[in-house]
């Protein structure tokens, strides 16, 4: 009977952890990102208003939603001016500056910016 009881106790575990794994954050504003959401993931979906390609497709985006701008890094040459876009990232800080190093993007035809 322990037995039994010690591998659903760990087996329970094991899909927690897998579970906050996979989970996405919720998006969020821009204007909500500070400080604080240094090294957190984060969601923000926006519309992008200026790219600058360089070397090896090391790629700065500005993603703007409502009034609010951040600059996202990332490997991604193909998106362009003027496309709305959800992506997921870790916040960080460069040169006194916030910004998006993004995970993942999602070129997404829903959000308009206001």
């Amino acid at each position: 009977m322990k037995k039994i009881a010690l591998i659903l106790s760990i087996t329970g575990i094991f899909l927690v952890l897998c579970i906050i794994n996979i989970k996405e954050p919720k998006i969020v504003e821009i204007s909500s990102i500070g400080y604080k959401s240094i090294n957190k993931q984060v969601k923000i979906a926006g519309e992008v208003v200026n790219v600058q390609v360089y070397e090896n497709n090391f790629t700065i985006l500005t993603l703007k939603n409502k009034n609010e701008r951040i600059n996202v890094v990332c490997n991604c040459p193909n998106v362009q001016k003027f496309a709305n876009v959800e992506i997921t990232g870790t916040i960080q800080e460069y040169k006194k500056e916030l910004q998006l190093n993004a995970d993942k993007i999602i070129i997404s035809s829903s959000y308009r910016s206001k």
